[in-house]
């Protein structure tokens, strides 16, 4: 699974520390009916530049929710410098709503391992395209990859195995070769690295 640098980095909290001692929870209201009664919830806080990544989270299930039993809540009220609910009252006083512990899922934590193992190491670019192509058009690749100023037309028609015997040795015989490569490479998702300047291919190499 790929995830999002900022889903990641929310995981990771989660996943390295208690949500409680990690996320002061503050109060808050959770729909406009309860907005509008003054009736509050305490929700695990995250910065506010996770945010959107705690809502994905959740929405994917790396992350759930558990309501918290009455007397798992006393902390919650000191922490908000609230007065505790005398025993003796219906359950619970004050917030309306009880307390959603945020903890993160075991799809959440495969979702981090997933992430964190290396990624396999392409395979170098030159031996992406000749892979891609077909034994002719090896060829070309193979002799143009060393030529920093390109090929003229007239030495690549005469590279050895390049065309079929016999077969046609003009301009657009190459014009239409180039035309095949770029199309396998896009197949194969790889750049464009062929220019044509006049009479002349030359290989246009991404940086690095």
């Amino acid at each position: 699974m790929s995830l999002r640098e900022d889903v990641y980095e929310l995981l990771c909290l989660f996943e390295s520390a208690n949500p409680r001692e990690a996320f002061k929870p503050h109060l808050q209201p959770t729909n406009w009916r309860q907005r509008e009664k003054q009736q509050l919830h305490f929700r695990t806080q995250v910065p506010d530049r996770l945010e959107p990544a705690f809502d994905i989270a959740l929405g994917e299930g790396m992350l759930e929710q558990h309501l918290l039993k009455p007397e798992d809540q006393l902390e919650l009220y000191r922490l908000q410098g609230m007065p505790i609910p005398p025993q003796d009252k219906p359950w619970p006083v004050f917030p309306a709503c009880s307390d959603s512990l945020v903890v993160i899922t075991e799809k959440g934590r495969g979702a981090l391992a997933e992430h964190k193992r290396p990624k396999p190491e392409e395979p170098p670019l030159k031996e992406q395209v000749l892979d891609a192509l077909t034994e002719q058009q090896r060829k070309i690749l193979e002799c143009l990859w060393d030529c920093k100023h390109g090929l003229t037309f007239d030495k690549i028609m005469n590279i050895p195995g390049a065309f079929r015997s016999g077969s046609s040795r003009s301009d657009q015989t190459i014009k239409d070769k180039v035309k095949a490569i770029r199309l396998k490479l896009d197949k194969k998702g790889l750049p464009d690295i062929l220019k044509v300047s006049g009479r002349r291919l030359i290989l246009d190499l991404p940086p690095g």
